[in-house]
């Protein structure tokens, strides 16, 4: 659990790597302190995420894009029930810088589905999802490049 004193630890560290993305700091510091000062804030522990997910009697899946962390977290807090997992990302397999789209089983690594979605100019392998959203929709969104549950969702509907 964070004491005042990490989480202003934590403040002057992320305040170091996004000194020149002010626009992705303060919200994020504005969730920061959101969070801190909620009165009867709790943290979201297993039990927590597990009843939340299990609320409607139903199998859950969790589908998560480029989650790697989020996948090893999950898997950390060893919620019961979780049967699926799925992992969105795209890759540009032959490094020719034309993107498939990936719908990967985390489970058992095996890849469920994949579709050549197009090329994109770039340096790397991987697209962020902001890129490529931009190739799937051509419907203009007032996004920022802060990496929020909310714009997470809305670019992956």
């Amino acid at each position: 659990m964070f004491n005042r004193q990490d989480v202003g630890r934590l403040k002057r560290y992320l305040g170091g790597i996004f000194r020149k993305k002010p626009d992705v700091l303060r919200p994020l510091l504005g969730q920061i302190d959101m969070r801190v000062n909620h009165q009867g804030a709790t943290s979201l522990g297993s039990v927590t995420i597990s009843r939340y997910l299990h609320s409607d009697n139903t199998k859950p899946v969790i589908i998560t894009w480029s989650g790697l962390t989020d996948i090893k977290i999950l898997k950390k807090l060893r919620i019961t029930g979780l049967e699926k997992i799925l992992d969105i990302t795209n890759y540009s397999v032959e490094n020719n810088n034309i993107f498939s789209l990936l719908l990967t089983n985390v489970n058992n690594n095996k890849i469920i589905y994949s579709e050549e979605i197009g090329y994109v100019n770039k340096n790397g392998r991987i697209l962020s999802l902001k890129e490529m959203h931009g190739l799937i929709c051509k419907e203009e969104h007032e996004i920022t490049y802060c990496h929020d549950p909310v714009t997470d969702v809305i670019l992956t509907k």
